[in-house]
């Protein structure tokens, strides 16, 4: 690959990773061209090199983020399998520290009330976070959890974390947190 290749995919990586941050954070309409190439270090000119317009930067800025949460999702399950393995991603998509760490996180709580906006991306986003886990268990050899039970998680995963995020900073955040992790572990057992 030449010096060129390598640069440019390079600052197309680079506008991707701060829109994707920027959309946790902000939400797709408070996510701009300008903020996502500047947080790159880049000039808005360089964007046009790469995207067709801010619809295309935040669908694929949106299918990043959903990698980068699985690869997050993926580590905290690693060595686990069945549901001890969705009892992991749950402490994990559930923690004080998902909460609080907003652009490295999921991009759920952010987008959905937007998720108009990107539907060009592959199937609805909530559907991909449900066959991520469907699959996770799967591949685990350990049993499965059932599409409507993986559809639960998710809306248990990512409602509890709006609100924690909603309240940060009062006893109820952290409060969401547990009685939402607790809720689930005791349900996947209960229906294991």
């Amino acid at each position: 690959m030449s010096q060129r290749k390598k640069q440019k995919d390079a600052s197309r990586d680079a506008i991707l990773t701060s829109a994707a941050a920027l959309l946790r954070e902000r939400g797709l309409e408070g996510t701009s061209v300008q903020d996502a190439t500047a947080g790159a270090g880049l000039t808005v000119g360089t964007f046009y090199a790469h995207f067709t317009d801010k619809q295309d930067l935040l669908t694929q800025a949106v299918e990043v983020a959903l990698r980068q949460v699985g690869g997050m999702l993926d580590h905290a399950a690693a060595g686990r399998t069945g549901i001890d393995a969705v009892h992991a991603i749950t402490d994990v998509y559930l923690s004080e520290l998902h909460r609080d760490h907003v652009r490295m996180g999921c991009p759920l709580p952010a987008v959905l009330g937007e998720a108009a906006a990107v539907q060009k991306s592959k199937g609805t986003l909530p559907q991909q976070l449900v066959q991520f886990l469907e699959a996770r268990v799967h591949a685990a050899g350990a049993g499965t959890v059932q599409q409507d039970e993986a559809l639960a998680l998710v809306v248990l995963l990512v409602g509890g974390q709006i609100i924690a995020r909603a309240t940060r900073g009062t006893p109820l955040s952290s409060n969401v947190l547990n009685a939402c992790r607790n809720f689930a572990k005791q349900r996947l057992v209960a229906t294991a």
